[in-house]
């Protein structure tokens, strides 16, 4: 029994089957002016495109049965080649090489930040141009019959290429022993014996070595003590350090470099290092450093706190500093993800004879703090 018109003519065979007959004969304007067949002038012209390519002719359809030509137009898909393949499954269309078009994109990129990199990097549409267009590539569409995609379908092929691969992770360019960076983690603990602790991290930014130390305050000496502990555990000092806007470094932050406090500049002309600042409110130039807060927080300072709730607090400061020393390697002993080698490997291999010494690490801090206050 034919199913009803009150189905819809999307499921009804017999209103395909006379939609198919008309258009047969007539145009998609008649078709859409025939209201028995409720057609918009779009419906009509795709029913015509499909029964073209079916070769549907009148008399072809006149030996078929309604069903049989609503599951021909229904199966266009699986019943028609291919658009965009030829003989032997073949495409007919030039194949951008998404990787080598990926590679050049992020090569564009300087990912040393600010806004003047972000505008001056390729945009994808400038690659499609100037690389998947290129003279040699339309060379090869004349010679081999091929055809390029359009800029929309070139970029919805890229779109689903990137969705198919890992993301990838971008590291900023650095050179052995040439900037390192010193940040606060933000997180606190309380010794047994009442003493107050926040933790300062200093991390190579070359081979992402990192160091932790539990101090008393943000305060000038205190800070400035790990400064020098920690470049002092790697065994010598990077070219730049790069610090953010806490008080005790910076008395005014600027756009480009800030004004540094007095202590600060002693420390860095006893150390043989030059002091960088942080733009305001830009996180992401001091991407190193926001690194190692994050994984010193969730690997280190997260198991002080685990053995803190297991009824085994830090008596001092000393003894959470000792705990830390004996476990940085849960940081600098993991293999670093794209790279391929730890921390400690990159920082032997070629980071460690890059640093420069220092005449003495006996740098006296209370005398720097109490001469630049006096």
């Amino acid at each position: 029994m034919p199913m009803t018109r009150k189905l819809g003519g999307k499921f009804d065979p017999s209103l395909t089957y006379d939609r198919a007959i008309f258009l047969a004969t007539h145009s998609s304007y008649e078709a859409e002016r025939n209201p028995s067949l409720r057609l918009t002038h779009g419906s009509a012209v795709r029913i015509m495109c499909r029964m073209r390519a079916q070769g549907l002719t009148l008399e072809r359809l006149r030996s078929m049965t309604p069903v049989e030509v609503a599951g021909m137009l229904a199966r266009r898909r699986q019943a028609t080649p291919d658009a965009g393949q030829g003989e032997g499954g073949r495409s007919l269309y030039l194949e951008p090489d998404f990787a080598d078009l990926t590679g050049r994109l992020i090569r564009s990129m300087d990912h040393s930040g600010g806004t003047t990199s972000a505008k001056l990097r390729l945009q994808r549409k400038i690659l499609y141009e100037d690389a998947y267009l290129s003279r040699e590539n339309r060379e090869r569409c004349a010679r081999e019959g091929l055809r390029p995609y359009s800029l929309s379908h070139f970029y919805k092929l890229w779109r689903r290429f990137e969705g198919s691969r890992v993301a990838p992770s971008f590291r900023r360019h650095y050179t052995p022993g040439g900037v390192a960076e010193f940040d606060f983690t933000g997180v606190t603990m309380t010794a047994s014996s009442g003493q107050r602790a926040t933790f300062a991290v200093l991390v190579l930014n070359y081979s992402r070595k990192v160091y932790v130390e539990a101090i008393a305050s943000q305060g000038t000496e205190d800070s400035a003590r790990a400064i020098v502990n920690g470049f002092h555990s790697f065994g010598g000092v990077t070219e730049v350090l790069r610090v953010d806007n806490y008080a005790a470094a910076v008395r005014g932050p600027g756009k480009y470099n800030g004004e540094f406090t007095d202590a600060y500049r002693m420390l860095a002309a006893r150390l043989g290092v030059s002091l960088s600042s942080m733009p305001p409110r830009r996180p992401g130039l001091k991407g190193a450093a926001e690194a190692a807060v994050k994984i010193a927080t969730h690997v280190l300072i997260a198991r002080m706190r685990e053995r803190e709730r297991q009824g085994q607090p830090f008596a001092s400061l000393a003894e959470m500093n000792a705990w830390l020393r004996s476990h940085l390697d849960l940081v600098n002993g993991t293999v670093v993800r794209g790279v391929g080698l730890t921390r400690n490997e990159l920082f032997e291999g070629t980071e460690r004879a890059a640093l420069h010494g220092v005449d003495s690490w006996a740098i006296s801090l209370g005398g720097i703090v109490s001469m630049t206050l006096g």
